[in-house]
């Protein structure tokens, strides 16, 4: 079924469809919406927590926010959720233990085969929102999400490599940007994260290494078993205003 299916076409029959012919334990969609559930359970009774659950039904980029979340409290790295830039009403999505340090995150889904100048936009705008100087390390986890099944996975190390310290402009208020995605491999089981490149900005206010950005952004797992098989759907949980069923 992967041949015929587009990007944004996952609703409930597909699903029950690879459910049928014994996909359950290794199909990304499913596998995507229970860790999602499992974060859900364990955020709503966080602080901040069942405010972010609320928003997940009418804002899609709130999902990955989520799960990301609950993989932080899981690890018992999860310090604060959307705490405040000190700069009017502007937020950052997450607030994270790197040892004796927290970070503020600011998470960020981008498909782009070409991502850089994405990621150069959306520092320079969010530093617009920052203090002169920001109190605590700011640091950018930009998922690389498939948009396609069909995609050409040999573009991931051009990506990856498109991503530099340039992205920075001359910026301070970001320390550092981290590369990742989330995949289901052949062996099924909770979404696995990879963070597979770390760029470090070294002008900014407060500069981290790579070495403690590795305690917050860790792989939950040891061994991968490939095919890996990418999250590549979106999932709208309410219906739409003009009445219609999302998917």
């Amino acid at each position: 079924m992967w041949d015929v299916m587009e990007a944004d076409q996952g609703f409930p029959a597909y699903h029950l469809a690879r459910t049928a012919i014994g996909c359950l334990c290794k199909d990304p969609g499913w596998n995507y919406l229970i860790t999602l559930a499992e974060s859900c359970k364990l955020l709503k009774d966080f602080p901040k927590g069942s405010s972010l659950l609320q928003r997940i039904a009418t804002e899609p980029g709130h999902i990955h926010q989520a799960n990301f979340s609950g993989y932080l409290l899981r690890r018992r790295l999860l310090a604060e959720l959307e705490p405040t830039t000190g700069s009017g009403n502007a937020k950052y999505d997450m607030a994270a233990l790197a040892g004796d340090v927290i970070i503020d995150i600011e998470m960020k889904a981008l498909t782009s085969s070409a991502p850089a100048r994405q990621v150069s936009r959306e520092i320079v705008e969010k530093c617009r929102k920052l203090p002169s100087s920001p109190p605590r390390p700011v640091v950018f986890f930009v998922l690389l999400v498939e948009t396609s099944i069909t995609s050409n996975h040999k573009s991931w190390p051009d990506q990856l490599s498109s991503i530099t310290p340039s992205v920075f402009d001359h910026t301070t208020g970001v320390s550092s940007v981290v590369v990742g995605r989330m995949f289901v491999d052949s062996v099924g089981g909770p979404v696995k994260w990879s963070f597979d490149k770390f760029v470090i900005n070294e002008h900014a206010c407060h500069r981290v290494d790579e070495p403690l950005l590795r305690l917050v952004f860790e792989p939950n797992w040891q061994r991968l078993t490939y095919p890996l098989m990418p999250i590549v759907f979106s999932y709208n949980l309410t219906d739409r205003a003009d009445g219609k069923t999302n998917k």
